[in-house]
């Protein structure tokens, strides 16, 4: 029996997951801002090497140099952060009337302070810190270099930029945990995110090099040249590669994993799900329950007794249960403390089911027989469970059961596939220890059509009216239905992260317009067409984000594959519809954004170059 203030303690809890999760994806989105970010302070800072060396002339130092950039973007940042909270204040009663929609219950929505502050820290920090590798190029200037002209020369080594680079690193990987409020979880997306994004970079590089040495035998005259100018600025072409690339990994997941999720769930040809799962079947009632599955010619399976019982010692000491799940606690430690806290369903069983298989140590049946060779009655674990309270087989465990100790020792650890909704238990004893101990029963019938179904749960409810009994083809679709609906909640987060990649290329692609004009000038005197140049500008992010696009997809895809098969332990299946759907959409809404961004600059005309 639950409480309706345990049942909002669990999903609170399953809130709590997703809004983790919602708060780590926007981490994605806030980095690939500092990646457009701190292309646009590149360009700035390479801007005005020259005004800070006439400054340095005049007798400025390099660390008050610095210091008067520092404030512009903290100053900058502050009032992007203001400019932002406004927003979400101003989007905040639209959010609340589309979620009306689809909650029952009515919600106020609020900004919390501590989401101000941290709003206001990551402008004024953020910006410093995504300005700080280009803001340490100050060192290198020196007024001689008026007088050598190379001013715009400066090169950072990629040793020089990950030192610089490390307080951005750090701060990241904090906010990540505190996102998540776990280290692990923290951790490995930080990792995951790296990785995925150096193989990104990495391909990027290679597919330049690739591309170069294919300029050769190009006979397009604009191809050629796109082909030049992509290899010309490679940190360029390679921020719109990663931009555009972490956006179609991000887009790609999410659908890729719930195809498997759904999959899983309503798959019969695989997961034979049953059509009813009975539940507090007294013992004298089995057989009043076999009887009339047998009068409607229908098949019980799993009858499996359910025996409660409080862990007491493992291996001779008290069972630690800790102090229960606080505030200040990591995920996996409020998880942990509930499951110390619990009290356990203990069952028994003549060896594995069709959902169960042996993970690690030795299967064990028959009975067990006290004052025989066996010291301790066998018991098997399933495995997550043992990971969880940190058990191990060899283990001995002491039970509660109704006033009674009953030890046992951990034989071997189980796999098992909880979502064929079949009666499975964390703890297993052999037989011959828990038959007479109180119990009730849980079974399940086969699958069954709606009529037949309708027909069985009145016999029981006739004849056994304390049975209760879970319709499991209607408790999947309520679960695909919650799948569904947290999807689009984490879709909308995934396009969010996938517009800010648009922002990206759209600074870019300006930035490289307005930079070529004089090139572009001189290409129309030399009787290029703007069809031409055009087609030379587009042609560059065509390339760029139709392989970036393709090699998100193939990230999703694996990730997806890892997450469904380790993560979930559950069937992986391909979703080819979303890849293609996706891959045409990044490719043809990025040539969209480019060529507005461009539009204005490809215009020039040729006498402007006599200005």
């Amino acid at each position: 029996v639950y409480t309706h203030l345990e049942a909002s303690e669990q999903m609170a809890r399953l809130l709590q997951t997703l809004n983790d999760y919602l708060g780590l994806v926007a981490i994605v989105a806030l980095l690939l801002a500092a990646v457009g970010t701190g292309f646009l302070y590149r360009s700035f800072f390479s801007s005005k090497v020259m005004q800070v060396a006439v400054l340095m002339t005049l007798g400025l130092s390099q660390s008050k140099a610095a210091f008067l950039y520092m404030v512009q973007l903290m100053i900058l940042g502050l009032i992007s952060s203001i400019v932002a909270v406004a927003l979400g204040f101003l989007f905040l009663p639209v959010i609340q009337d589309l979620t009306q929609e689809l909650l029952a219950i009515p919600f106020v929505f609020v900004i919390p302070e501590q989401t101000l502050l941290l709003a206001a820290c990551l402008g004024v920090f953020g910006s410093f810190l995504v300005g700080l590798p280009f803001l340490a190029q100050i060192r290198q200037l020196s007024p001689a270099l008026l007088l050598k002209g190379d001013y715009a020369q400066l090169r950072f080594t990629l040793g020089a930029f990950a030192l610089y680079s490390l307080p951005a690193f750090f701060a990241v990987w904090g906010l990540s945990v505190w996102q998540a409020h776990s280290w692990i979880v923290g951790s490995s997306f930080l990792g995951a995110l790296i990785l995925t994004a150096l193989l990104l970079v990495l391909i990027a590089g290679l597919l330049l090099r690739v591309l170069k040495t294919l300029s050769g035998v190009v006979r397009s005259v604009a191809m050629k040249f796109a082909i030049k100018d992509m290899a010309a600025h490679s940190w360029t072409s390679i921020s719109c590669f990663l931009a555009i690339g972490l956006g179609a990994v991000l887009i790609n997941l999410v659908p890729q994993v719930r195809a498997s999720l759904q999959q899983e769930l309503t798959a019969p040809e695989t997961t034979n799900l049953p059509s009813l799962f009975l539940f507090d079947i007294q013992e004298p009632q089995v057989e009043q329950i076999k009887r009339v599955t047998k009068e409607q010619s229908v098949g019980l399976k799993q009858i499996s007794p359910m025996i409660r019982a409080r862990l007491m010692t493992v291996n001779g000491e008290d069972f630690d249960k800790g102090k229960g799940a606080g505030e200040g606690l990591s995920r996996e430690e409020q998880r942990e403390m509930r499951f110390r806290n619990r009290g356990f369903n203990l069952s028994y069983r003549d060896g594995l089911s069709s959902s169960e298989s042996l993970y690690a140590g030795e299967a064990f049946s028959g009975e067990y027989v006290e004052g025989g060779d066996q010291e301790y009655p066998y018991i098997s674990v399933e495995k997550r469970f043992a990971d969880r309270l940190g058990l191990k087989i060899g283990d001995i465990m002491e039970f509660d059961v109704e006033s009674i100790p009953v030890k046992g020792q951990v034989k071997n650890l189980r796999s098992v596939r909880w979502t064929t909704f079949q009666p499975n238990f964390f703890i297993q004893f052999q037989l011959g220890v828990l038959e007479m101990a109180p119990k009730t029963f849980i079974a399940v019938t086969e699958s069954l059509p709606e009529d037949r179904k309708a027909q069985l749960q009145k016999q029981i409810v006739d004849v056994t009216p304390n049975v209760s009994m879970i319709d499991v083809s209607r408790l999947v679709e309520r679960i695909s239905e919650i799948i569904s609906q947290m999807s689009v909640a984490l879709l909308a987060m995934a396009l969010l992260c996938f517009f800010a990649g648009f922002v990206v290329i759209y600074s870019i692609a300006q930035h490289q317009a307005e930079k070529q004009r004089w090139q572009m000038g001189l290409l129309k005197v030399l009787g290029s067409s703007f069809t031409m140049i055009w087609f030379q500008f587009i042609v560059q992010f065509a390339i760029l984000s139709g392989f970036a696009a393709l090699l998100g997809v193939l990230v999703s895809v694996l990730m997806s594959y890892i997450i469904s098969s380790f993560l979930f332990e559950s069937l992986w299946v391909f979703d080819m519809q979303t890849p293609i759907i996706s891959f045409v959409l990044i490719v043809v809404t990025t040539l969209a954004v480019v060529s507005f961004a461009s539009f204005r600059a490809l215009q020039v005309k040729p006498n402007s170059l006599l200005k």
